[in-house]
């Protein structure tokens, strides 16, 4: 349909985000997330490497039901 952009979806089961940063570069200070609903399943993915980086993260969040769960997220990855 004209005027509309192709949305794709991401193969299931995949796990890109820590292959952004090869092992021998220094880690992020800043990650930018803006993912238009999907920032549960970014988040989830980066777990780990976000809780071992800690980067300051700029996240938009797509509705306010996610808010409250992406903010638990994230007080997560700041303790861990």
């Amino acid at each position: 349909m004209p005027g509309k952009m192709a949305r794709s979806d991401p193969p299931a089961g995949s796990n890109c985000f820590p292959g952004f940063v090869p092992a021998q570069t220094r880690s992020p200070l800043v990650v930018k997330i803006d993912v238009e609903g999907g920032e549960q399943l970014v988040l989830q993915g980066a777990r780990e490497f976000l809780s071992r980086h800690k980067p300051m993260i700029l996240l938009e969040v797509h509705n306010i039901q996610l808010m409250f769960y992406v903010q638990s997220m994230l007080i997560e990855f700041a303790t861990c």
